[in-house]
């Protein structure tokens, strides 16, 4: 709320306004003052100032003078309770502003002022400012002896206040919006803070303040009439509904309540009036019983009771009635002493009440079920919905034994008192929330429970699931509605508000089984569709809480119109953009991946050594058919764990991952475990350490995810590593992107920017026309896959399975008048894209001569050659140590190349066999298949035998299984296998 809007509130409409500025940098403090026919001009007068800003709560006849004399009326009662530990040491304020506000409801709900409606707060700097605004300006005579009595009910309640404020008409207090400087005599007493309105309430009615207060202490009988004054209400702001803590209306006087009081607690002059109604001249009397029955809820027919019970006429009762709301309301104490002496002074009440009211003060509260009408679209169940006004109808249980709620709202804890001496059992409510809350449904999600409740704030009902198991914890439950801002009116009351959650759900638990909620978005086991919060089926949808699918929800909730949507996707025609258009199809294709019967899940990658080229608009297409495009995606830095678990939210529905460059860059491993992963369908199984148990795995995804990067991953996996890659290339398909995107038109730039605000639409569409069109979705799947099955081999499957998915999205999408797609072009471009990717993956495989060749290049400094020399004598040399052979060099043997020395113009080498496994192992190569293939290598012969590696050396023997692989020298040339700086030491 602005300053404008809260002194408008506050000020009276006729009359001169004053603010004033005070200097408080120097002693004395030097005031300023500015006196404006209008609220806005004495606000603009303020904006110069520098200094401490206050305002005048009364309105003037002239300009000049802020003087009692001078004053013409006043809008508000108010309040000052300091705070600070000087002030609670001296007894003069209260230690924090927190106390203070406690301090403020308490004297509200012990006087009954909470019945009245909320007072407005002001953080005052140094403390807080309370303000009780009218409905209409009043005079300020008759202003005065109520301001009085307020400020004298507050001192007999022990309310501290500043006592010099609230019966002060000329009083200033501090404008919302400026800043205590926190300066006294020149000095800096407390940190400058800005003032705020903290709590904006309720509108008052004066005349109904007046009378709550004279049932506490006397008020000088003065005429009601307030209509002289004149003027018209600039702005009158509207009556608070999102106030921060909202007391409730609940309040009530009954006067049988008055009546059944024992004679030792009750009425003694209303006691004797029904024992001697009957009597001659007791007409005074019955006059007062009547002023008080007539402020009573249940008034009308208590006093047709009083009046029978002389009897007087119905016509001279309301006559009475009419005079006593004319001229001075109930009859106090003191007055019904003169009229009828001896009773009154010896009353164990007399001097601490105004008059019996105060006896029959409680609160309306009901323990019955009710209807309730709130919004409908803050709920995710199902109710009665009037399509018009869309308000939505639920039922609000009966209140669980030992509470009861408020008749204008709140929830109460009652306590049960029996009368030892009449033995009547009465009730004593207790307020513990200002507002009402109610279980609805349990909820069971994967076997974990959950209370749903409503709870009906000021500003609106919200909705909120608590976890069961919370019940057996209070201090956790308490802290978990604190997180849902529901807290209980004060720390007293804390362990009422745990009984009553815990007691609501015992008796929804007993009354109604559990509902059970989707864990995951998608595709269900009846085929229905989970998606917004929502489940759809061929019959209907159905509203749902979700609580642990909330990010999913908030993330997929449609915004905007399916045309503008739709202009995204002719920007990507115009410009011919095929290959990112495939891609974007992996949107329509993922919940359609279902029906290929495959149960890998496979991984789309966009890639591309430049920005701008416009590989995010595919993942902008994906993500906008389903949610925002920038919420529904996942950010790059998500750790795997967190990654696979929202993969099994998403289930049926695409994954996406933009911008993962700085990933894959920092661990290029990344990219092909997460596709390897990804492709399991599935995330770990994990033991629950309390039970020692495996925990119930219900992390399943069966889809496509679509990434990208500024990097090329594939050709890492084909190239870069040494072992085959050839399982991860089958489970992603890949394009690069590298022509920079320009000549941007006007449209264009619109038609990019539309999917910001116009999203989840269209995949709304796409689940309904899915779920009602099972068949025809799968028949079209099928159909695609067999169109193109010719164009993959059979390694292929999860290439050709996703890309006949997305393909049949966009024929379906196209059939459901979703968009219009050329169909033609994106099939022959998906073509294109998967040969290329498998060129780049038969690159990637590994062949024996590979696994023998990568051997020999990276182990070559290990290897001991044995060749003749010009006089036919073995010469042994090792590279890195040339004939000189060190007897270290026994852990650093490799293997053992002998030219000519078996058989002349051939070559054996010779590799321990435990070796050769473990560097097969390494490339991904069974050691079995490498043994079954190296003989098939051409030219080449294979033994298996046991060799001394360090023959015709100096050193120990060094016996092994090795296998002797044997080629032509014209085949293999020792400088290709040792690197050139070492050639001369086995030469």
């Amino acid at each position: 709320m602005e300053p404008l809007e809260f002194l408008t509130a506050l000020l009276p409409v006729s009359g001169v306004y004053c603010a004033v500025e005070l200097n408080n940098s120097v002693s004395p403090a030097k005031p300023k003052h500015a006196f404006k026919d209008t609220v806005i001009g004495m606000l603009d007068a303020t904006y110069p100032w520098k200094h401490d800003i206050y305002f005048a709560l009364a309105s003037f006849k002239v300009k000049g003078k802020r003087t009692k004399p001078n004053v013409v009326a006043l809008r508000s009662l108010f309040l000052d309770l300091d705070c600070g530990q000087n002030k609670a040491k001296d007894g003069k304020g209260y230690l924090t502003k927190v106390d203070a506000v406690v301090a403020l409801q308490e004297f509200l709900k012990t006087t009954g002022m909470d019945s009245l409606g909320l007072p407005w707060l002001n953080d005052s700097g140094g403390g807080v400012h309370a303000y009780w605004p009218f409905t209409e300006d009043v005079p300020v005579a008759l202003w005065q002896p109520v301001a009085d009595a307020f400020k004298k009910l507050c001192i007999d309640q022990g309310l501290i206040i500043d006592e010099a404020v609230p019966a002060d008409s000329v009083r200033i207090l501090r404008v919302p919006g400026t800043t205590n400087h926190g300066l006294k005599g020149g000095l800096q007493y407390r940190p400058a803070h800005s003032v705020d309105i903290v709590q904006t309430g309720s509108i008052f009615d004066f005349n109904k303040i007046k009378e709550l207060l004279q049932q506490h202490t006397p008020i000088a009988e003065l005429p009601t009439d307030t209509t002289g004054l004149k003027g018209t209400k600039p702005t009158a702001p509207k009556e608070s509904t999102g106030a921060r803590i909202a007391l409730i209306n609940n309040s009530e006087t009954r006067f049988e309540d008055i009546i059944r009081k024992p004679i030792a607690e009750g009425c003694g002059q209303l006691q004797y009036y029904l024992l001697h109604a009957a009597e001659q001249n007791m007409e005074p009397l019955w006059r007062a019983t009547l002023s008080w029955a007539e402020k009573c809820a249940d008034g009308p027919k208590s006093c047709e009771i009083l009046t029978d019970m002389h009897p007087y006429a119905r016509e001279l009762m309301h006559k009475k009635l009419n005079e006593i709301k004319v001229h001075g309301g109930p009859y106090s104490c003191a007055a019904v002493d003169k009229i009828h002496a001896g009773i009154c002074q010896l009353c164990p009440h007399w001097g601490k009440i105004t008059n019996p009211l105060a006896l029959g003060h409680s609160y309306a509260t009901t323990t019955d079920a009710k209807k309730v009408e709130i919004d409908a679209s803050v709920l995710s169940i199902n109710s009665e919905e009037d399509a018009q006004t869309g308000k939505a109808v639920i039922t609000r249980p009966e209140a669980p034994w030992g509470f009861a709620y408020g008749e204008k709202g709140g929830i109460f804890y009652r306590e049960y008192v029996k009368d030892e001496d009449t033995g009547r059992k009465t009730h004593k409510d207790t307020l513990v929330l200002p507002y009402d809350l109610f279980a609805v449904d349990i909820l069971n999600q994967s076997g974990v429970h959950y209370i749903h409740m409503i709870a009906m704030r000021p500003e609106g009902a919200i909705e909120i699931t608590i976890p069961q198991r919370l019940i057996t914890r209070p201090d956790e439950l308490l802290g978990w509605l604190a997180n849902n801002n529901i807290v209980a009116m004060h720390q007293g009351v804390d362990k009422y508000l745990v009984g009553f959650v815990r007691s609501s759900c015992q008796a929804i638990s007993s009354s109604r089984h559990a509902l059970k909620i989707p864990d995951h978005y998608g595709w269900q086991e009846d085929d229905s569709f989970v998606y917004n919060g929502r489940i759809y089926t061929s019959k209907g949808i159905i509203k749902m809480p979700m609580p642990d699918l909330e990010n999913i929800n908030q993330a997929t909730a449609p915004k905007g119109t399916l045309e503008k949507w739709g202009k995204f996707m002719e920007f990507l025609q115009k410009r011919q953009m095929y290959e990112l258009m495939c891609f974007g199809l992996v949107g329509f294709g993922a919940p359609l991946y279902r029906f290929t019967k495959m149960t890998e899940s496979i991984v789309y990658h966009i890639g591309s050594t430049f920005s701008g080229t416009g590989k995010s608009l595919s993942l902008n297409m994906v993500s906008s058919i389903w949610g925002n495009p920038t919420t529904y995606r996942v950010h790059p830095d998500t750790s795997d764990t967190t990654m696979f678990n929202h993969a099994g939210q998403l289930h049926s529905l695409p994954f996406g991952v933009d911008e993962a460059t700085t990933k894959i860059r920092n661990d290029p491993e990344w990219y092909p475990n997460f596709a390897f992963k990804y492709s399991s369908g599935s995330w770990k199984h994990k033991l629950d350490p309390a039970s020692n148990k495996e925990r119930r795995n219900t992390t399943f995804w069966n889809s496509i995810a679509i990434i990208s990067s500024n990097t090329h991953p594939t050709e890492y996996m084909s190239g870069a590593r040494k072992h085959s890659s050839l399982g991860e290339l089958q489970r992603t398909l890949s394009i690069n992107v590298w022509k920079e995107l320009e000549h941007f038109s006007e449209d264009d730039t619109k038609a990019m920017q539309y999917i910001n605000e116009n999203y989840g639409v269209a995949g709304e569409l796409f689940v309904r026309f899915m779920v009602s069109n099972l068949a025809l979705c799968e028949h079209t799947v099928n159909e695609v896959k067999d169109n193109i099955k010719k164009y993959f081999r059979d390694n292929e499957r999860m290439w050709h399975s996703s890309v006949a998915a997305c393909i049949a999205g966009g024929i379906l999408a196209n059939r459901a008048g979703i968009v219009q797609l050329p169909m033609d072009k994106i099939t022959e471009t998906f073509i294109k894209i998967v040969e290329a990717n498998r060129a780049l993956a038969l690159t990637s495989v590994r062949s024996v001569n590979d696994v023998v060749t990568e051997y020999l290049r990276d182990n070559a400094k290990g290897l001991l050659f044995v060749q003749p020399d010009d006089t036919r004598e073995k010469v042994t040399s090792m590279a890195g140590y040339g004939r000189n052979l060190a007897d270290s060099i026994r852990g650093e043997i490799t293997g053992r190349v002998e030219v000519g020395i078996k058989s002349a113009g051939w070559v054996d080498m010779y590799v321990e066999e435990n070796i050769m496994k473990k560097w097969c192992s390494s490339m991904s190569f069974s050691y079995q298949d490498f043994k079954a293939r190296v003989s098939e290598m051409e030219n080449t012969k294979v033994t298996f035998v046991k060799k001394n590696l360090l023959a015709d050396t100096h050193l120990p023997e060094m016996r092994v299984n090795v296998i002797c692989i044997s080629k032509r020298e014209t085949d293999m040339h020792i400088e290709d296998i040792i690197p050139d700086e070492e050639q001369e030491n086995v030469a």
